[in-house]
């Protein structure tokens, strides 16, 4: 639990917003973030599929979906080119069940993480050669290969490209190229995941064709997807998401269920946080450490005993990857602590012997702990690979563009890239990478939370607690709401619970409530006197039966400071 440098409460905007059975706070807080209008609250609130954006606003969705039909009604031979994180593994699987559904069994292919990397590889388009593939639909990747596709188009084989990384300054030379993220787009909502842009246009082939598909199961695959690739849970993706985790509570994909149970998952109370850390890493460990094809199966397969035999491997793989991310991080957490002393703003760290499937884990991990942009590579002889996370006030993806001059290749989103460099240029990609943030300040930003409002303990209460679960599903982009009370008391002795956790009661105008910060014992030491400012969540308590509202503390400061 980091300890927070600031406190920043949004602003209160000058309207009155008042709408019948919703309340006054809920209203607050979507009013504070950006929500102006009744009418758009409603809408947030009602996040039914009148949200959701046409498909044919996509570009290229047209040209791509009359090839994709010319290869069906030949019965041409035709390959679905994934990748082999959990968004790229979802969207394989949509694909190719949607054609399935239609009586066409694709190729597939996914590259090997360590061998070929990213993207669409050469060893991938002589497989496609090979196997007299006619048409290459991509999926959650294809917008950075310009070699390949070429490569492609001189063997005579078409490529529809559907991803939804950032593109560069030319589009490679595909049949089409369905990205919300090309500059001429005129989609809407642009932080969709590769997932759902598949999902998209198997969906407008479907109505352009009365092919007459049902594809709402296939909106389970869609939820696990954005999850895990971290998109924000805003606009459509809320609809897809909030709509695929009530599909899995009632009725999950084989794949989904055989996961479910192998992690011992609570399937009625799944959620985002269930999808983003134990579904997701799951699907990703065999992309990292084994074979994304074994992943990809789990999902797409109908035989129950060979599902149940996949989902033991995915359990046992993840736990092969965490522990390798525990001495991956340990080493890297001491190497960054010394870039920090250095005055570095942006954190490489490389070396020999690390992992490559699980730099993109812990490069997370460096970077949120001490809220700066992290690259770890793993080098190997002349060249090094690795994956980037980076902060909200810099881009990375326009980092390493602004750096490619010493790069072999690169690619990603503002927040999370991929590289490949020559080892003699890290250090002059690193002083790059760090004029950069230096331009911009990044080294005051401190580590913040944001706060939706203040409020007393007197309006805490059950009604409260369930009008804001109207905002649900919670993550990146809709946080839970956060609140501050000033010069709250705190009653008797505070307490550490499980030898991290800090339990205070607590009371404020003369109403007792209960507290606790999870991982917060740090936060006792600081506590100077009996009288405390807080933030914190209200969450419901359900112990032996019983339930209460309490509070989930992120962070406590003295009343006098």
């Amino acid at each position: 639990m980091p300890k927070y440098n600031i406190w920043e409460i949004r602003t209160k905007p000058h309207i009155h917003i008042s709408i019948e059975h919703i309340h006054p706070i809920t209203i607050d807080i979507l009013s504070r973030r950006g929500f102006l209008s009744r009418s758009q609250i409603i809408k947030f609130l009602d996040s039914n599929h009148s949200i959701v954006t046409p498909p044919s606003l996509l570009p290229d969705i047209e040209k791509g979906a009359k090839r994709l039909h010319k290869a069906i009604k030949n019965n041409e031979n035709i390959l679905i080119y994934g990748d082999y994180d959990t968004d790229g593994i979802t969207a394989l699987s949509i694909t190719t069940k949607f054609l399935l559904k239609l009586g066409i069994k694709p190729f597939y292919y996914i590259n090997d993480r360590i061998t070929e990397g990213y993207g669409i590889s050469t060893k991938g388009i002589e497989y496609a050669k090979n196997n007299n593939i006619n048409l290459i639909i991509t999926v959650d990747n294809g917008i950075s290969a310009f070699d390949e596709i070429n490569l492609a188009n001189s063997y005579n084989i078409d490529i529809i490209i559907t991803d939804h990384h950032e593109t560069k300054d030319i589009l490679p030379n595909a049949i089409a190229i369905i990205n919300p993220m090309r500059k001429d787009s005129v989609y809407p909502f642009k932080e969709i995941s590769g997932c759902l842009v598949a999902f998209k246009f198997c969906e407008y082939i479907n109505e352009k064709y009365s092919y007459n598909i049902d594809m709402t199961p296939l909106i389970q695959l869609v939820a696990i997807g954005s999850i895990a690739d971290v998109m924000p849970i805003l606009n459509e993706n809320r609809y897809f998401i909030k709509k695929g985790i009530e599909l899995i509570r009632e009725s999950p994909l084989p794949g989904i269920k055989a996961i479910i149970e192998s992690s011992k998952i609570n399937q009625n109370k799944l959620n985002t946080y269930t999808i983003g850390f134990i579904i997701g890493p799951r699907l990703n460990a065999m992309g990292r450490l084994s074979k994304a094809d074994e992943a990809y199966k789990l999902l797409t397969i109908e035989d129950l005993d060979e599902i149940k035999i996949l989902a033991e491997k995915l359990e046992n793989t993840n736990r092969k990857r965490q522990k390798i991310d525990r001495i991956i991080l340990k080493e890297a957490d001491l190497m960054a602590q010394e870039k920090i002393k250095e005055g570095y703003n942006v954190i490489v760290l490389y070396r020999k012997d690390w992992h490559e499937g699980v730099l993109g884990i812990v490069s997370s991990r460096i970077c949120e702990k001490y809220n700066k942009p992290t690259i770890l590579l793993s080098m190997n002889n002349e060249l090094a690979k690795g994956s980037g996370r980076s902060v909200d006030n810099f881009n990375l993806f326009n980092a390493l563009k602004k750096c490619k001059v010493y790069l072999k290749s690169y690619g990603g989103h503002a927040m999370a890239a991929g590289l490949l460099i020559e080892n003699d240029k890290l250090g002059d990609f690193e002083n790059c990478l760090n004029k950069l943030a230096s331009d911009l300040e990044i080294s005051d930003i401190k580590s913040k939370i944001i706060i939706d409002c203040e409020i007393p303990f007197s309006v805490i209460d059950k009604v409260l607690y369930n009008d804001i679960q109207k905002l649900y599903p919670f993550g990146t982009g809709n946080p839970p709401p956060v609140f501050i009370t000033y010069n709250a008391s705190i009653v008797g002795k505070p307490r550490i619970v499980g030898n991290e956790h800090l339990k205070i009661v607590l009371r404020e105008n003369g109403k007792d409530i209960n507290a606790i910060a999870f991982g917060g014992k740090h936060l006792l030491d600081s506590i100077i006197n009996d009288k405390i400012d807080i933030c914190y969540t209200i969450y419901k308590n359900n112990y032996m039966g019983n339930e209460s509202i309490e509070l989930k503390i992120f962070d406590i400061r003295n009343t006098c400071i």
